[in-house]
């Protein structure tokens, strides 16, 4: 008899089986990839990068501040991007727009 109560004898419904949970993804500390709180000055320019490949200098930046880019990867960027990226702010000093090429010398003027 087919009264739809479903107790014909007729399969019963199979319970699905829980998700496991989506694990969080890794969250770093943020990375400047300048260093020393530099930002990148060229966004658009391409850059090869250790590990990363070839990439532009603003998704690279943005990757760090992000918390893409792992404590141990992060000081060894810098030295690698600085000149194409425009990491140095331009100095009058250094003439035609040049970036300064070692940032942390110390510059001593004679008489001073």
């Amino acid at each position: 008899d087919d009264d739809d109560d479903d107790d014909d004898g007729g399969s019963q419904p199979v319970p699905r089986s829980t998700p496991s949970p989506t694990p969080a993804p890794i969250s770093f500390p943020p990375c400047n990839v300048c260093g020393n709180g530099r930002s990148v000055n060229f966004p658009e320019e391409v850059v090869e990068v250790d590990g990363y490949g070839i990439v532009e200098c603003g998704e690279l930046e943005k990757d760090g501040l992000n918390r893409r880019i792992s404590p141990d990867e992060c000081p060894l960027i810098p030295q690698q991007i600085n000149s194409v990226c425009g990491c140095n702010a331009p100095c009058n000093v250094c003439g035609n727009g040049r970036p300064v090429g070692n940032p942390n010398a110390v510059v001593t003027f004679p008489g001073e």
